[in-house]
């Protein structure tokens, strides 16, 4: 069996948040807000799908100046940061997210995407674990695991 070098492991992880911006289920998460907040988190939505993350945190900070509790924008400006390769960052703002909500799939998703980014991978396995608890048929969560595990064991 060939084993994937860390760089391509950590490409895949990466790769993997690209699913994040998916119109579509973004627009399922889309918080109950004003029409300016609506307005700056479609604006922050079109940044980032661009690949625009600065620009699209500058739109989700506004936001969260707004509505600090925001558990959907905290998780967007995570996972923005992380695109940036700003792991460490975008943990902190996962955290925060489920502060808010503990089991929320996506921001334990999030979180677990940033710790393998980080090389943290037995911290990224439990969280893919947790996310697979609450969301057993999630693809890119059992991918992930299974390639962090393949490169563990290696």
């Amino acid at each position: 069996m060939k084993v994937l070098a860390p760089p391509l492991v950590l490409c895949s992880i990466v790769l993997s948040s690209v699913f994040f911006y998916n119109a579509q289920i973004l627009e399922a998460f889309k918080p109950q807000t004003s029409s300016t907040q609506d307005d700056l988190y479609d604006m922050g939505v079109k940044k980032a799908m661009s690949g625009q993350y600065e620009e699209a945190i500058t739109y989700y900070d506004k936001i969260l100046e707004i509505d600090p509790d925001s558990g959907v924008i905290l998780w967007l400006k995570g996972i923005a940061l992380d695109s940036l390769g700003k792991s460490q960052e975008a943990i902190n703002y996962y955290d925060k997210a489920l502060d808010l909500d503990p089991n929320n799939a996506n921001s334990l998703l999030g979180k677990a995407i940033a710790l393998g980014n980080l090389g943290q991978s037995q911290e990224a396995i439990a969280y893919y674990d947790k996310v697979l608890a609450i969301d057993p048929n999630n693809s890119i969560a059992f991918e992930n695991k299974a390639l962090l595990e393949n490169q563990t064991n290696n």
